[in-house]
């Protein structure tokens, strides 16, 4: 049941008892722990080796008290972070209520990336404490989250983000966003916030200075963007609004003649003899609604077809 790329090798010990009777609530006591162990990452490139991160202990507890379930999870692990979680769920009233308290320091990113899609690579530390509340289904989250020196690079993506600082102070059922990177020199800086009250809501504002933007051998780019998006996810509406400034880029095209972009996951190829209208109607297109202007500088430069040609001018993105 482990992701590709990460394997995890120790030994469980524990044990259960449990116990119900006519007239009275079940009882249970668990418990599982895993000592001396060590968790592998496999390496973006197969030539390289693969890292290993050692634990002290892994533990979880189950067990009834007069408010319900008690369950704990703790972490000893100087290597991959430290942290517990002391949670009371009461499973015998409506909606199930529970309360506690969850903290984690220096938790290292990368082990989250076998089971992140499309991530390269991925670094830094989380840090995280609060207090937990509402019930099971509709949780409620009081804390501060904290990425220090994080740096993300995705495959389909042509960004490399670096020097990652980012903070956010999470009030329930929303979080506000606070953080800023590197790409290449440039400097960026991102805020917002995410609100899953009702209809989950992101808004953020991207503001950068000479970010890098690669995707060899097709473009190399410096941008300067100014951006707002409000994203409503579970809804498919999506805005975006500001300015990209391209003052440097060389775009290239490749000589070979096989198509160089693959198919986007979201799209949907209709082969002849199938049913059209039935696929619009079964497919949920966003809406979209854009409104972009991107600037070129004087040092934009397209290099293809045995030519060079440099590009200068303004283009406006309207959807």
């Amino acid at each position: 049941f482990m992701p590709e790329g990460l394997a995890v090798t120790g030994q469980l010990n524990g044990y259960a008892q449990a116990s119900w009777a006519k007239g009275s609530r079940p009882k249970l006591d668990a418990s599982l722990v895993t000592r001396k162990g060590a968790l592998g990452l496999a390496p973006d490139d197969p030539q390289d080796i693969a890292t290993t991160v050692t634990y002290d202990e892994l533990s979880l507890i189950a067990k009834s008290v007069n408010d319900g379930l008690l369950f704990r999870v703790d972490m000893k692990t100087p290597d991959i972070g430290t942290g517990y979680a002391n949670v009371i769920v009461n499973p015998f009233q409506n909606g199930m209520p529970m309360r506690g308290e969850v903290a984690f320091d220096n938790v290292q990113l990368k082990v989250f990336k076998p089971f992140i899609q499309d991530v390269r690579t991925l670094e830094g530390t989380l840090s995280y404490a609060g207090k937990i509340g509402g019930t099971l289904t509709q949780p409620l989250l009081n804390g501060e989250i904290r990425v220090k020196d994080g740096a993300i690079s995705m495959i389909s993506l042509p960004v490399n983000l670096t020097n990652v600082q980012l903070y956010s102070s999470v009030r329930q059922d929303s979080a506000t966003i606070n953080g800023a990177f590197n790409s290449g020199r440039g400097v960026g800086r991102l805020t917002g916030s995410v609100d899953w009250k009702n209809d989950p809501r992101v808004q953020l504002r991207l503001k950068g200075e000479n970010l890098l933007i690669r995707q060899a051998p097709l473009i190399t780019a410096v941008v300067t963007p100014d951006l707002a998006l409000d994203l409503y996810p579970f809804n498919n509406k999506l805005s975006l609004n500001g300015s990209i400034e391209v003052p440097r880029a060389l775009i290239s095209m490749p000589e070979a003649s096989k198509p160089v972009v693959n198919i986007s996951s979201d799209v949907r190829v209709v082969q002849e003899g199938q049913d059209q209208l039935a696929i619009l109607k079964s497919a949920r297109p966003w809406d979209i609604r854009a409104d972009v202007a991107v600037s070129l500088g004087n040092q934009v430069i397209f290099q293809g077809f045995d030519s060079r040609i440099p590009l200068l001018g303004r283009a406006y993105l309207t959807q």
